[in-house]
């Protein structure tokens, strides 16, 4: 079975300090666990790249290229179908 995973699973993922970070890292992991395969496509991709590097006064992390591209290199290698 493959599961396509949402932006805000990212999203909550890559940030410790957000209160749903312990649970989107757990539910990854059970799926995981589980031997699911877990999917991403590239509107999921762009839409985590969009609010990754959006300015933080605009609601964004503010992130740079180079820092999303260090910080999700990994986690797009593994889950990409």
């Amino acid at each position: 079975m493959n599961i396509l995973i949402d932006t805000n699973i990212l999203l909550r993922r890559a940030q410790p300090a957000s209160p749903q970070h312990q649970i989107a890292q757990e539910s990854l992991l059970t799926l995981v666990r589980a031997e699911i395969e877990l999917c991403l496509v590239p509107q999921v991709i762009y839409e985590y790249w969009v609010a990754a590097t959006r300015q933080s006064r605009s609601m964004g992390w503010g992130w740079t290229y180079h820092r999303f591209r260090n910080r999700s290199t990994c986690c797009c290698k593994t889950l990409c179908c």
